[in-house]
């Protein structure tokens, strides 16, 4: 999967989740997370999805979490840095909401190094 297709299954995330349609956006999503994806690819997934509501968008990320899925934290962790702008105690409260839900040490790095890191 190169860039250009990323930014695409992001947008095709974007609106789903928009319409509330988490189990269907996390059909579409978990293919990619299931392979060895580059965190390159993830992050950009992460970038198109996380700029849509707030409300809508965390409910999806708390769905990918619940998965625990290596691929799962950076779309999580890229998401939740594009709404450090707009809500930044909110998206450190997320964080270590999923940090805490990943459980494992490379889920605390991921999530840190992406949204308290650039924060």
């Amino acid at each position: 999967m190169n860039r250009r297709e990323a930014e695409a299954l992001g947008r095709r995330l974007a609106g789903l989740v928009e319409s509330e349609r988490i189990e269907a956006a996390y059909a579409l999503l978990a293919p990619v997370l299931s392979r060895r994806t580059p965190f390159t690819v993830l992050d950009r997934i992460g970038e198109t999805l996380g700029g849509g509501s707030l409300p809508a968008v965390n409910a999806f990320l708390d769905h990918v979490a619940a998965h625990k899925t290596l691929g799962g934290w950076p779309v999580i962790a890229t998401a939740l840095r594009g709404q450090l702008t707009r809500d930044l105690p909110g998206a450190f409260e997320r964080c270590q909401r999923h940090v805490i839900t990943a459980d494992i040490w490379y889920g605390a790095d991921i999530l840190g190094e992406r949204v308290p890191g650039p924060a």
